[in-house]
C-alpha cells in the first residue's frame, strides 16, 4: 500500500475546504507550548479537490518537512503535501513541534503512523541484512584472492624470488582492502543514522525517538500516544479518519 493512500483521511460531503491554522495561538486540534514555534506558524489548506497544502505564515525559525527517503529535511514557504507529510516547526528538538499533517485533523489516531513505521521498520531490517550479505560477499571475494595470491607464491621456483615477493605484497594489499576500501560497520550506521531520523513519535507532543521495539510494540512508552488537547478550540472539531 502506497504510504500516502495509508494515511487517508476522509471528509464527509460539505466539510471541504479547510484552513487549519498551525502555532501556538493556532486552530489545530492538538496544543503547542514549544518556545521555537510562533504563534501563527504556518497552515494547512485542503482545497475543495481534497488537496493539501501547507504554507508557513513568516515564522521566524521556519517550517519544514521530512524527505521520506533519507530523512532529511527541507524547509518550505508553500509545498503540496499528502496527509502522510511529516512537518516540522521550527527545530528538531523540544523546542520546536513534529508530527505527520494527517494530525492536524485527526489527532490522537496515530493507527495509520505506527503501519508506516512498523513498515519502514521492515525495510530497515531488510536493508541491514542485504548489508550483511554484502559484506559477507565481499569477504569471501577478498579471502580468496589473497589465498590464491599466497598459495601461488609459495609454489613458485626459489629462484622466482622478486615475483614471489611481489605476490606476497599482493596477497597482504588483497587483505587489507576490506577494511580499507568497504567498511561494513559505514554502511551499517548509515543505515541506522537514517532509521533513527525516520522513527519520531507520530504524536506532535512527544519529541521521543521511537527504537524498533517501540514500534513494533505500536506505542510511544514516553507519551502512550496521549495528546494534549489545544485549550482554543473545542474538542468537536477534530475530525476522525
Amino acid at each position: 500500500m502506497p504510504y500516502a493512500e495509508l494515511g487517508a483521511v476522509n471528509f464527509a460531503p460539505g466539510q471541504l475546504p479547510v484552513e487549519i491554522i498551525l502555532g501556538k495561538e493556532g486552530t489545530q486540534p492538538f496544543a503547542i507550548e514549544a518556545t521555537g514555534v510562533s504563534r501563527q506558524h504556518a497552515k494547512i489548506t485542503i482545497d475543495q479537490n481534497g488537496q493539501w497544502f501547507l504554507e508557513d505564515l513568516g515564522s521566524l525559525n521556519g517550517t519544514f518537512v521530512r524527505n521520506e527517503h533519507d530523512g532529511s529535511k527541507h524547509r518550505v514557504s508553500r509545498l503540496a503535501i499528502t496527509p502522510m507529510t511529516f512537518i516540522y516547526l521550527g527545530p528538531d528538538n523540544s523546542l520546536g513541534c513534529k508530527f505527520y499533517a494527517r494530525q492536524a485533523v485527526v489527532a490522537g489516531n496515530f493507527t495509520a503512523e505506527m503501519q508506516y513505521l512498523v513498515m519502514r521498520d521492515q525495510e530497515v531490517e531488510e536493508d541491514l541484512k542485504k548489508q550483511e550479505q554484502k559484506a559477507l560477499l565481499l569477504r569471501r571475494i577478498i579471502s580468496g584472492l589473497t589465498l590464491i595470491a599466497l598459495g601461488v607464491s609459495f609454489l613458485l621456483p626459489k629462484e622466482q624470488t622478486d615475483l614471489k615477493m611481489n605476490l606476497l605484497r599482493i596477497g597482504t594489499i588483497l587483505s587489507s582492502l576490506y577494511t580499507i576500501i568497504y567498511n561494513p560497520q559505514t554502511g551499517r550506521k548509515k543505515i541506522v543514522e537514517k532509521r533513527n531520523r525516520l522513527f519520531d513519535c507520530p504524536n506532535p507532543c512527544c519529541s521521543r525517538k521511537l527504537s524498533s521495539q517501540d514500534v513494533k510494540a505500536m506505542q510511544c512508552p514516553g507519551c502512550k500516544g496521549k495528546v494534549k488537547p489545544n485549550p482554543r478550540i473545542q474538542s468537536s472539531t477534530t475530525r476522525k479518519s
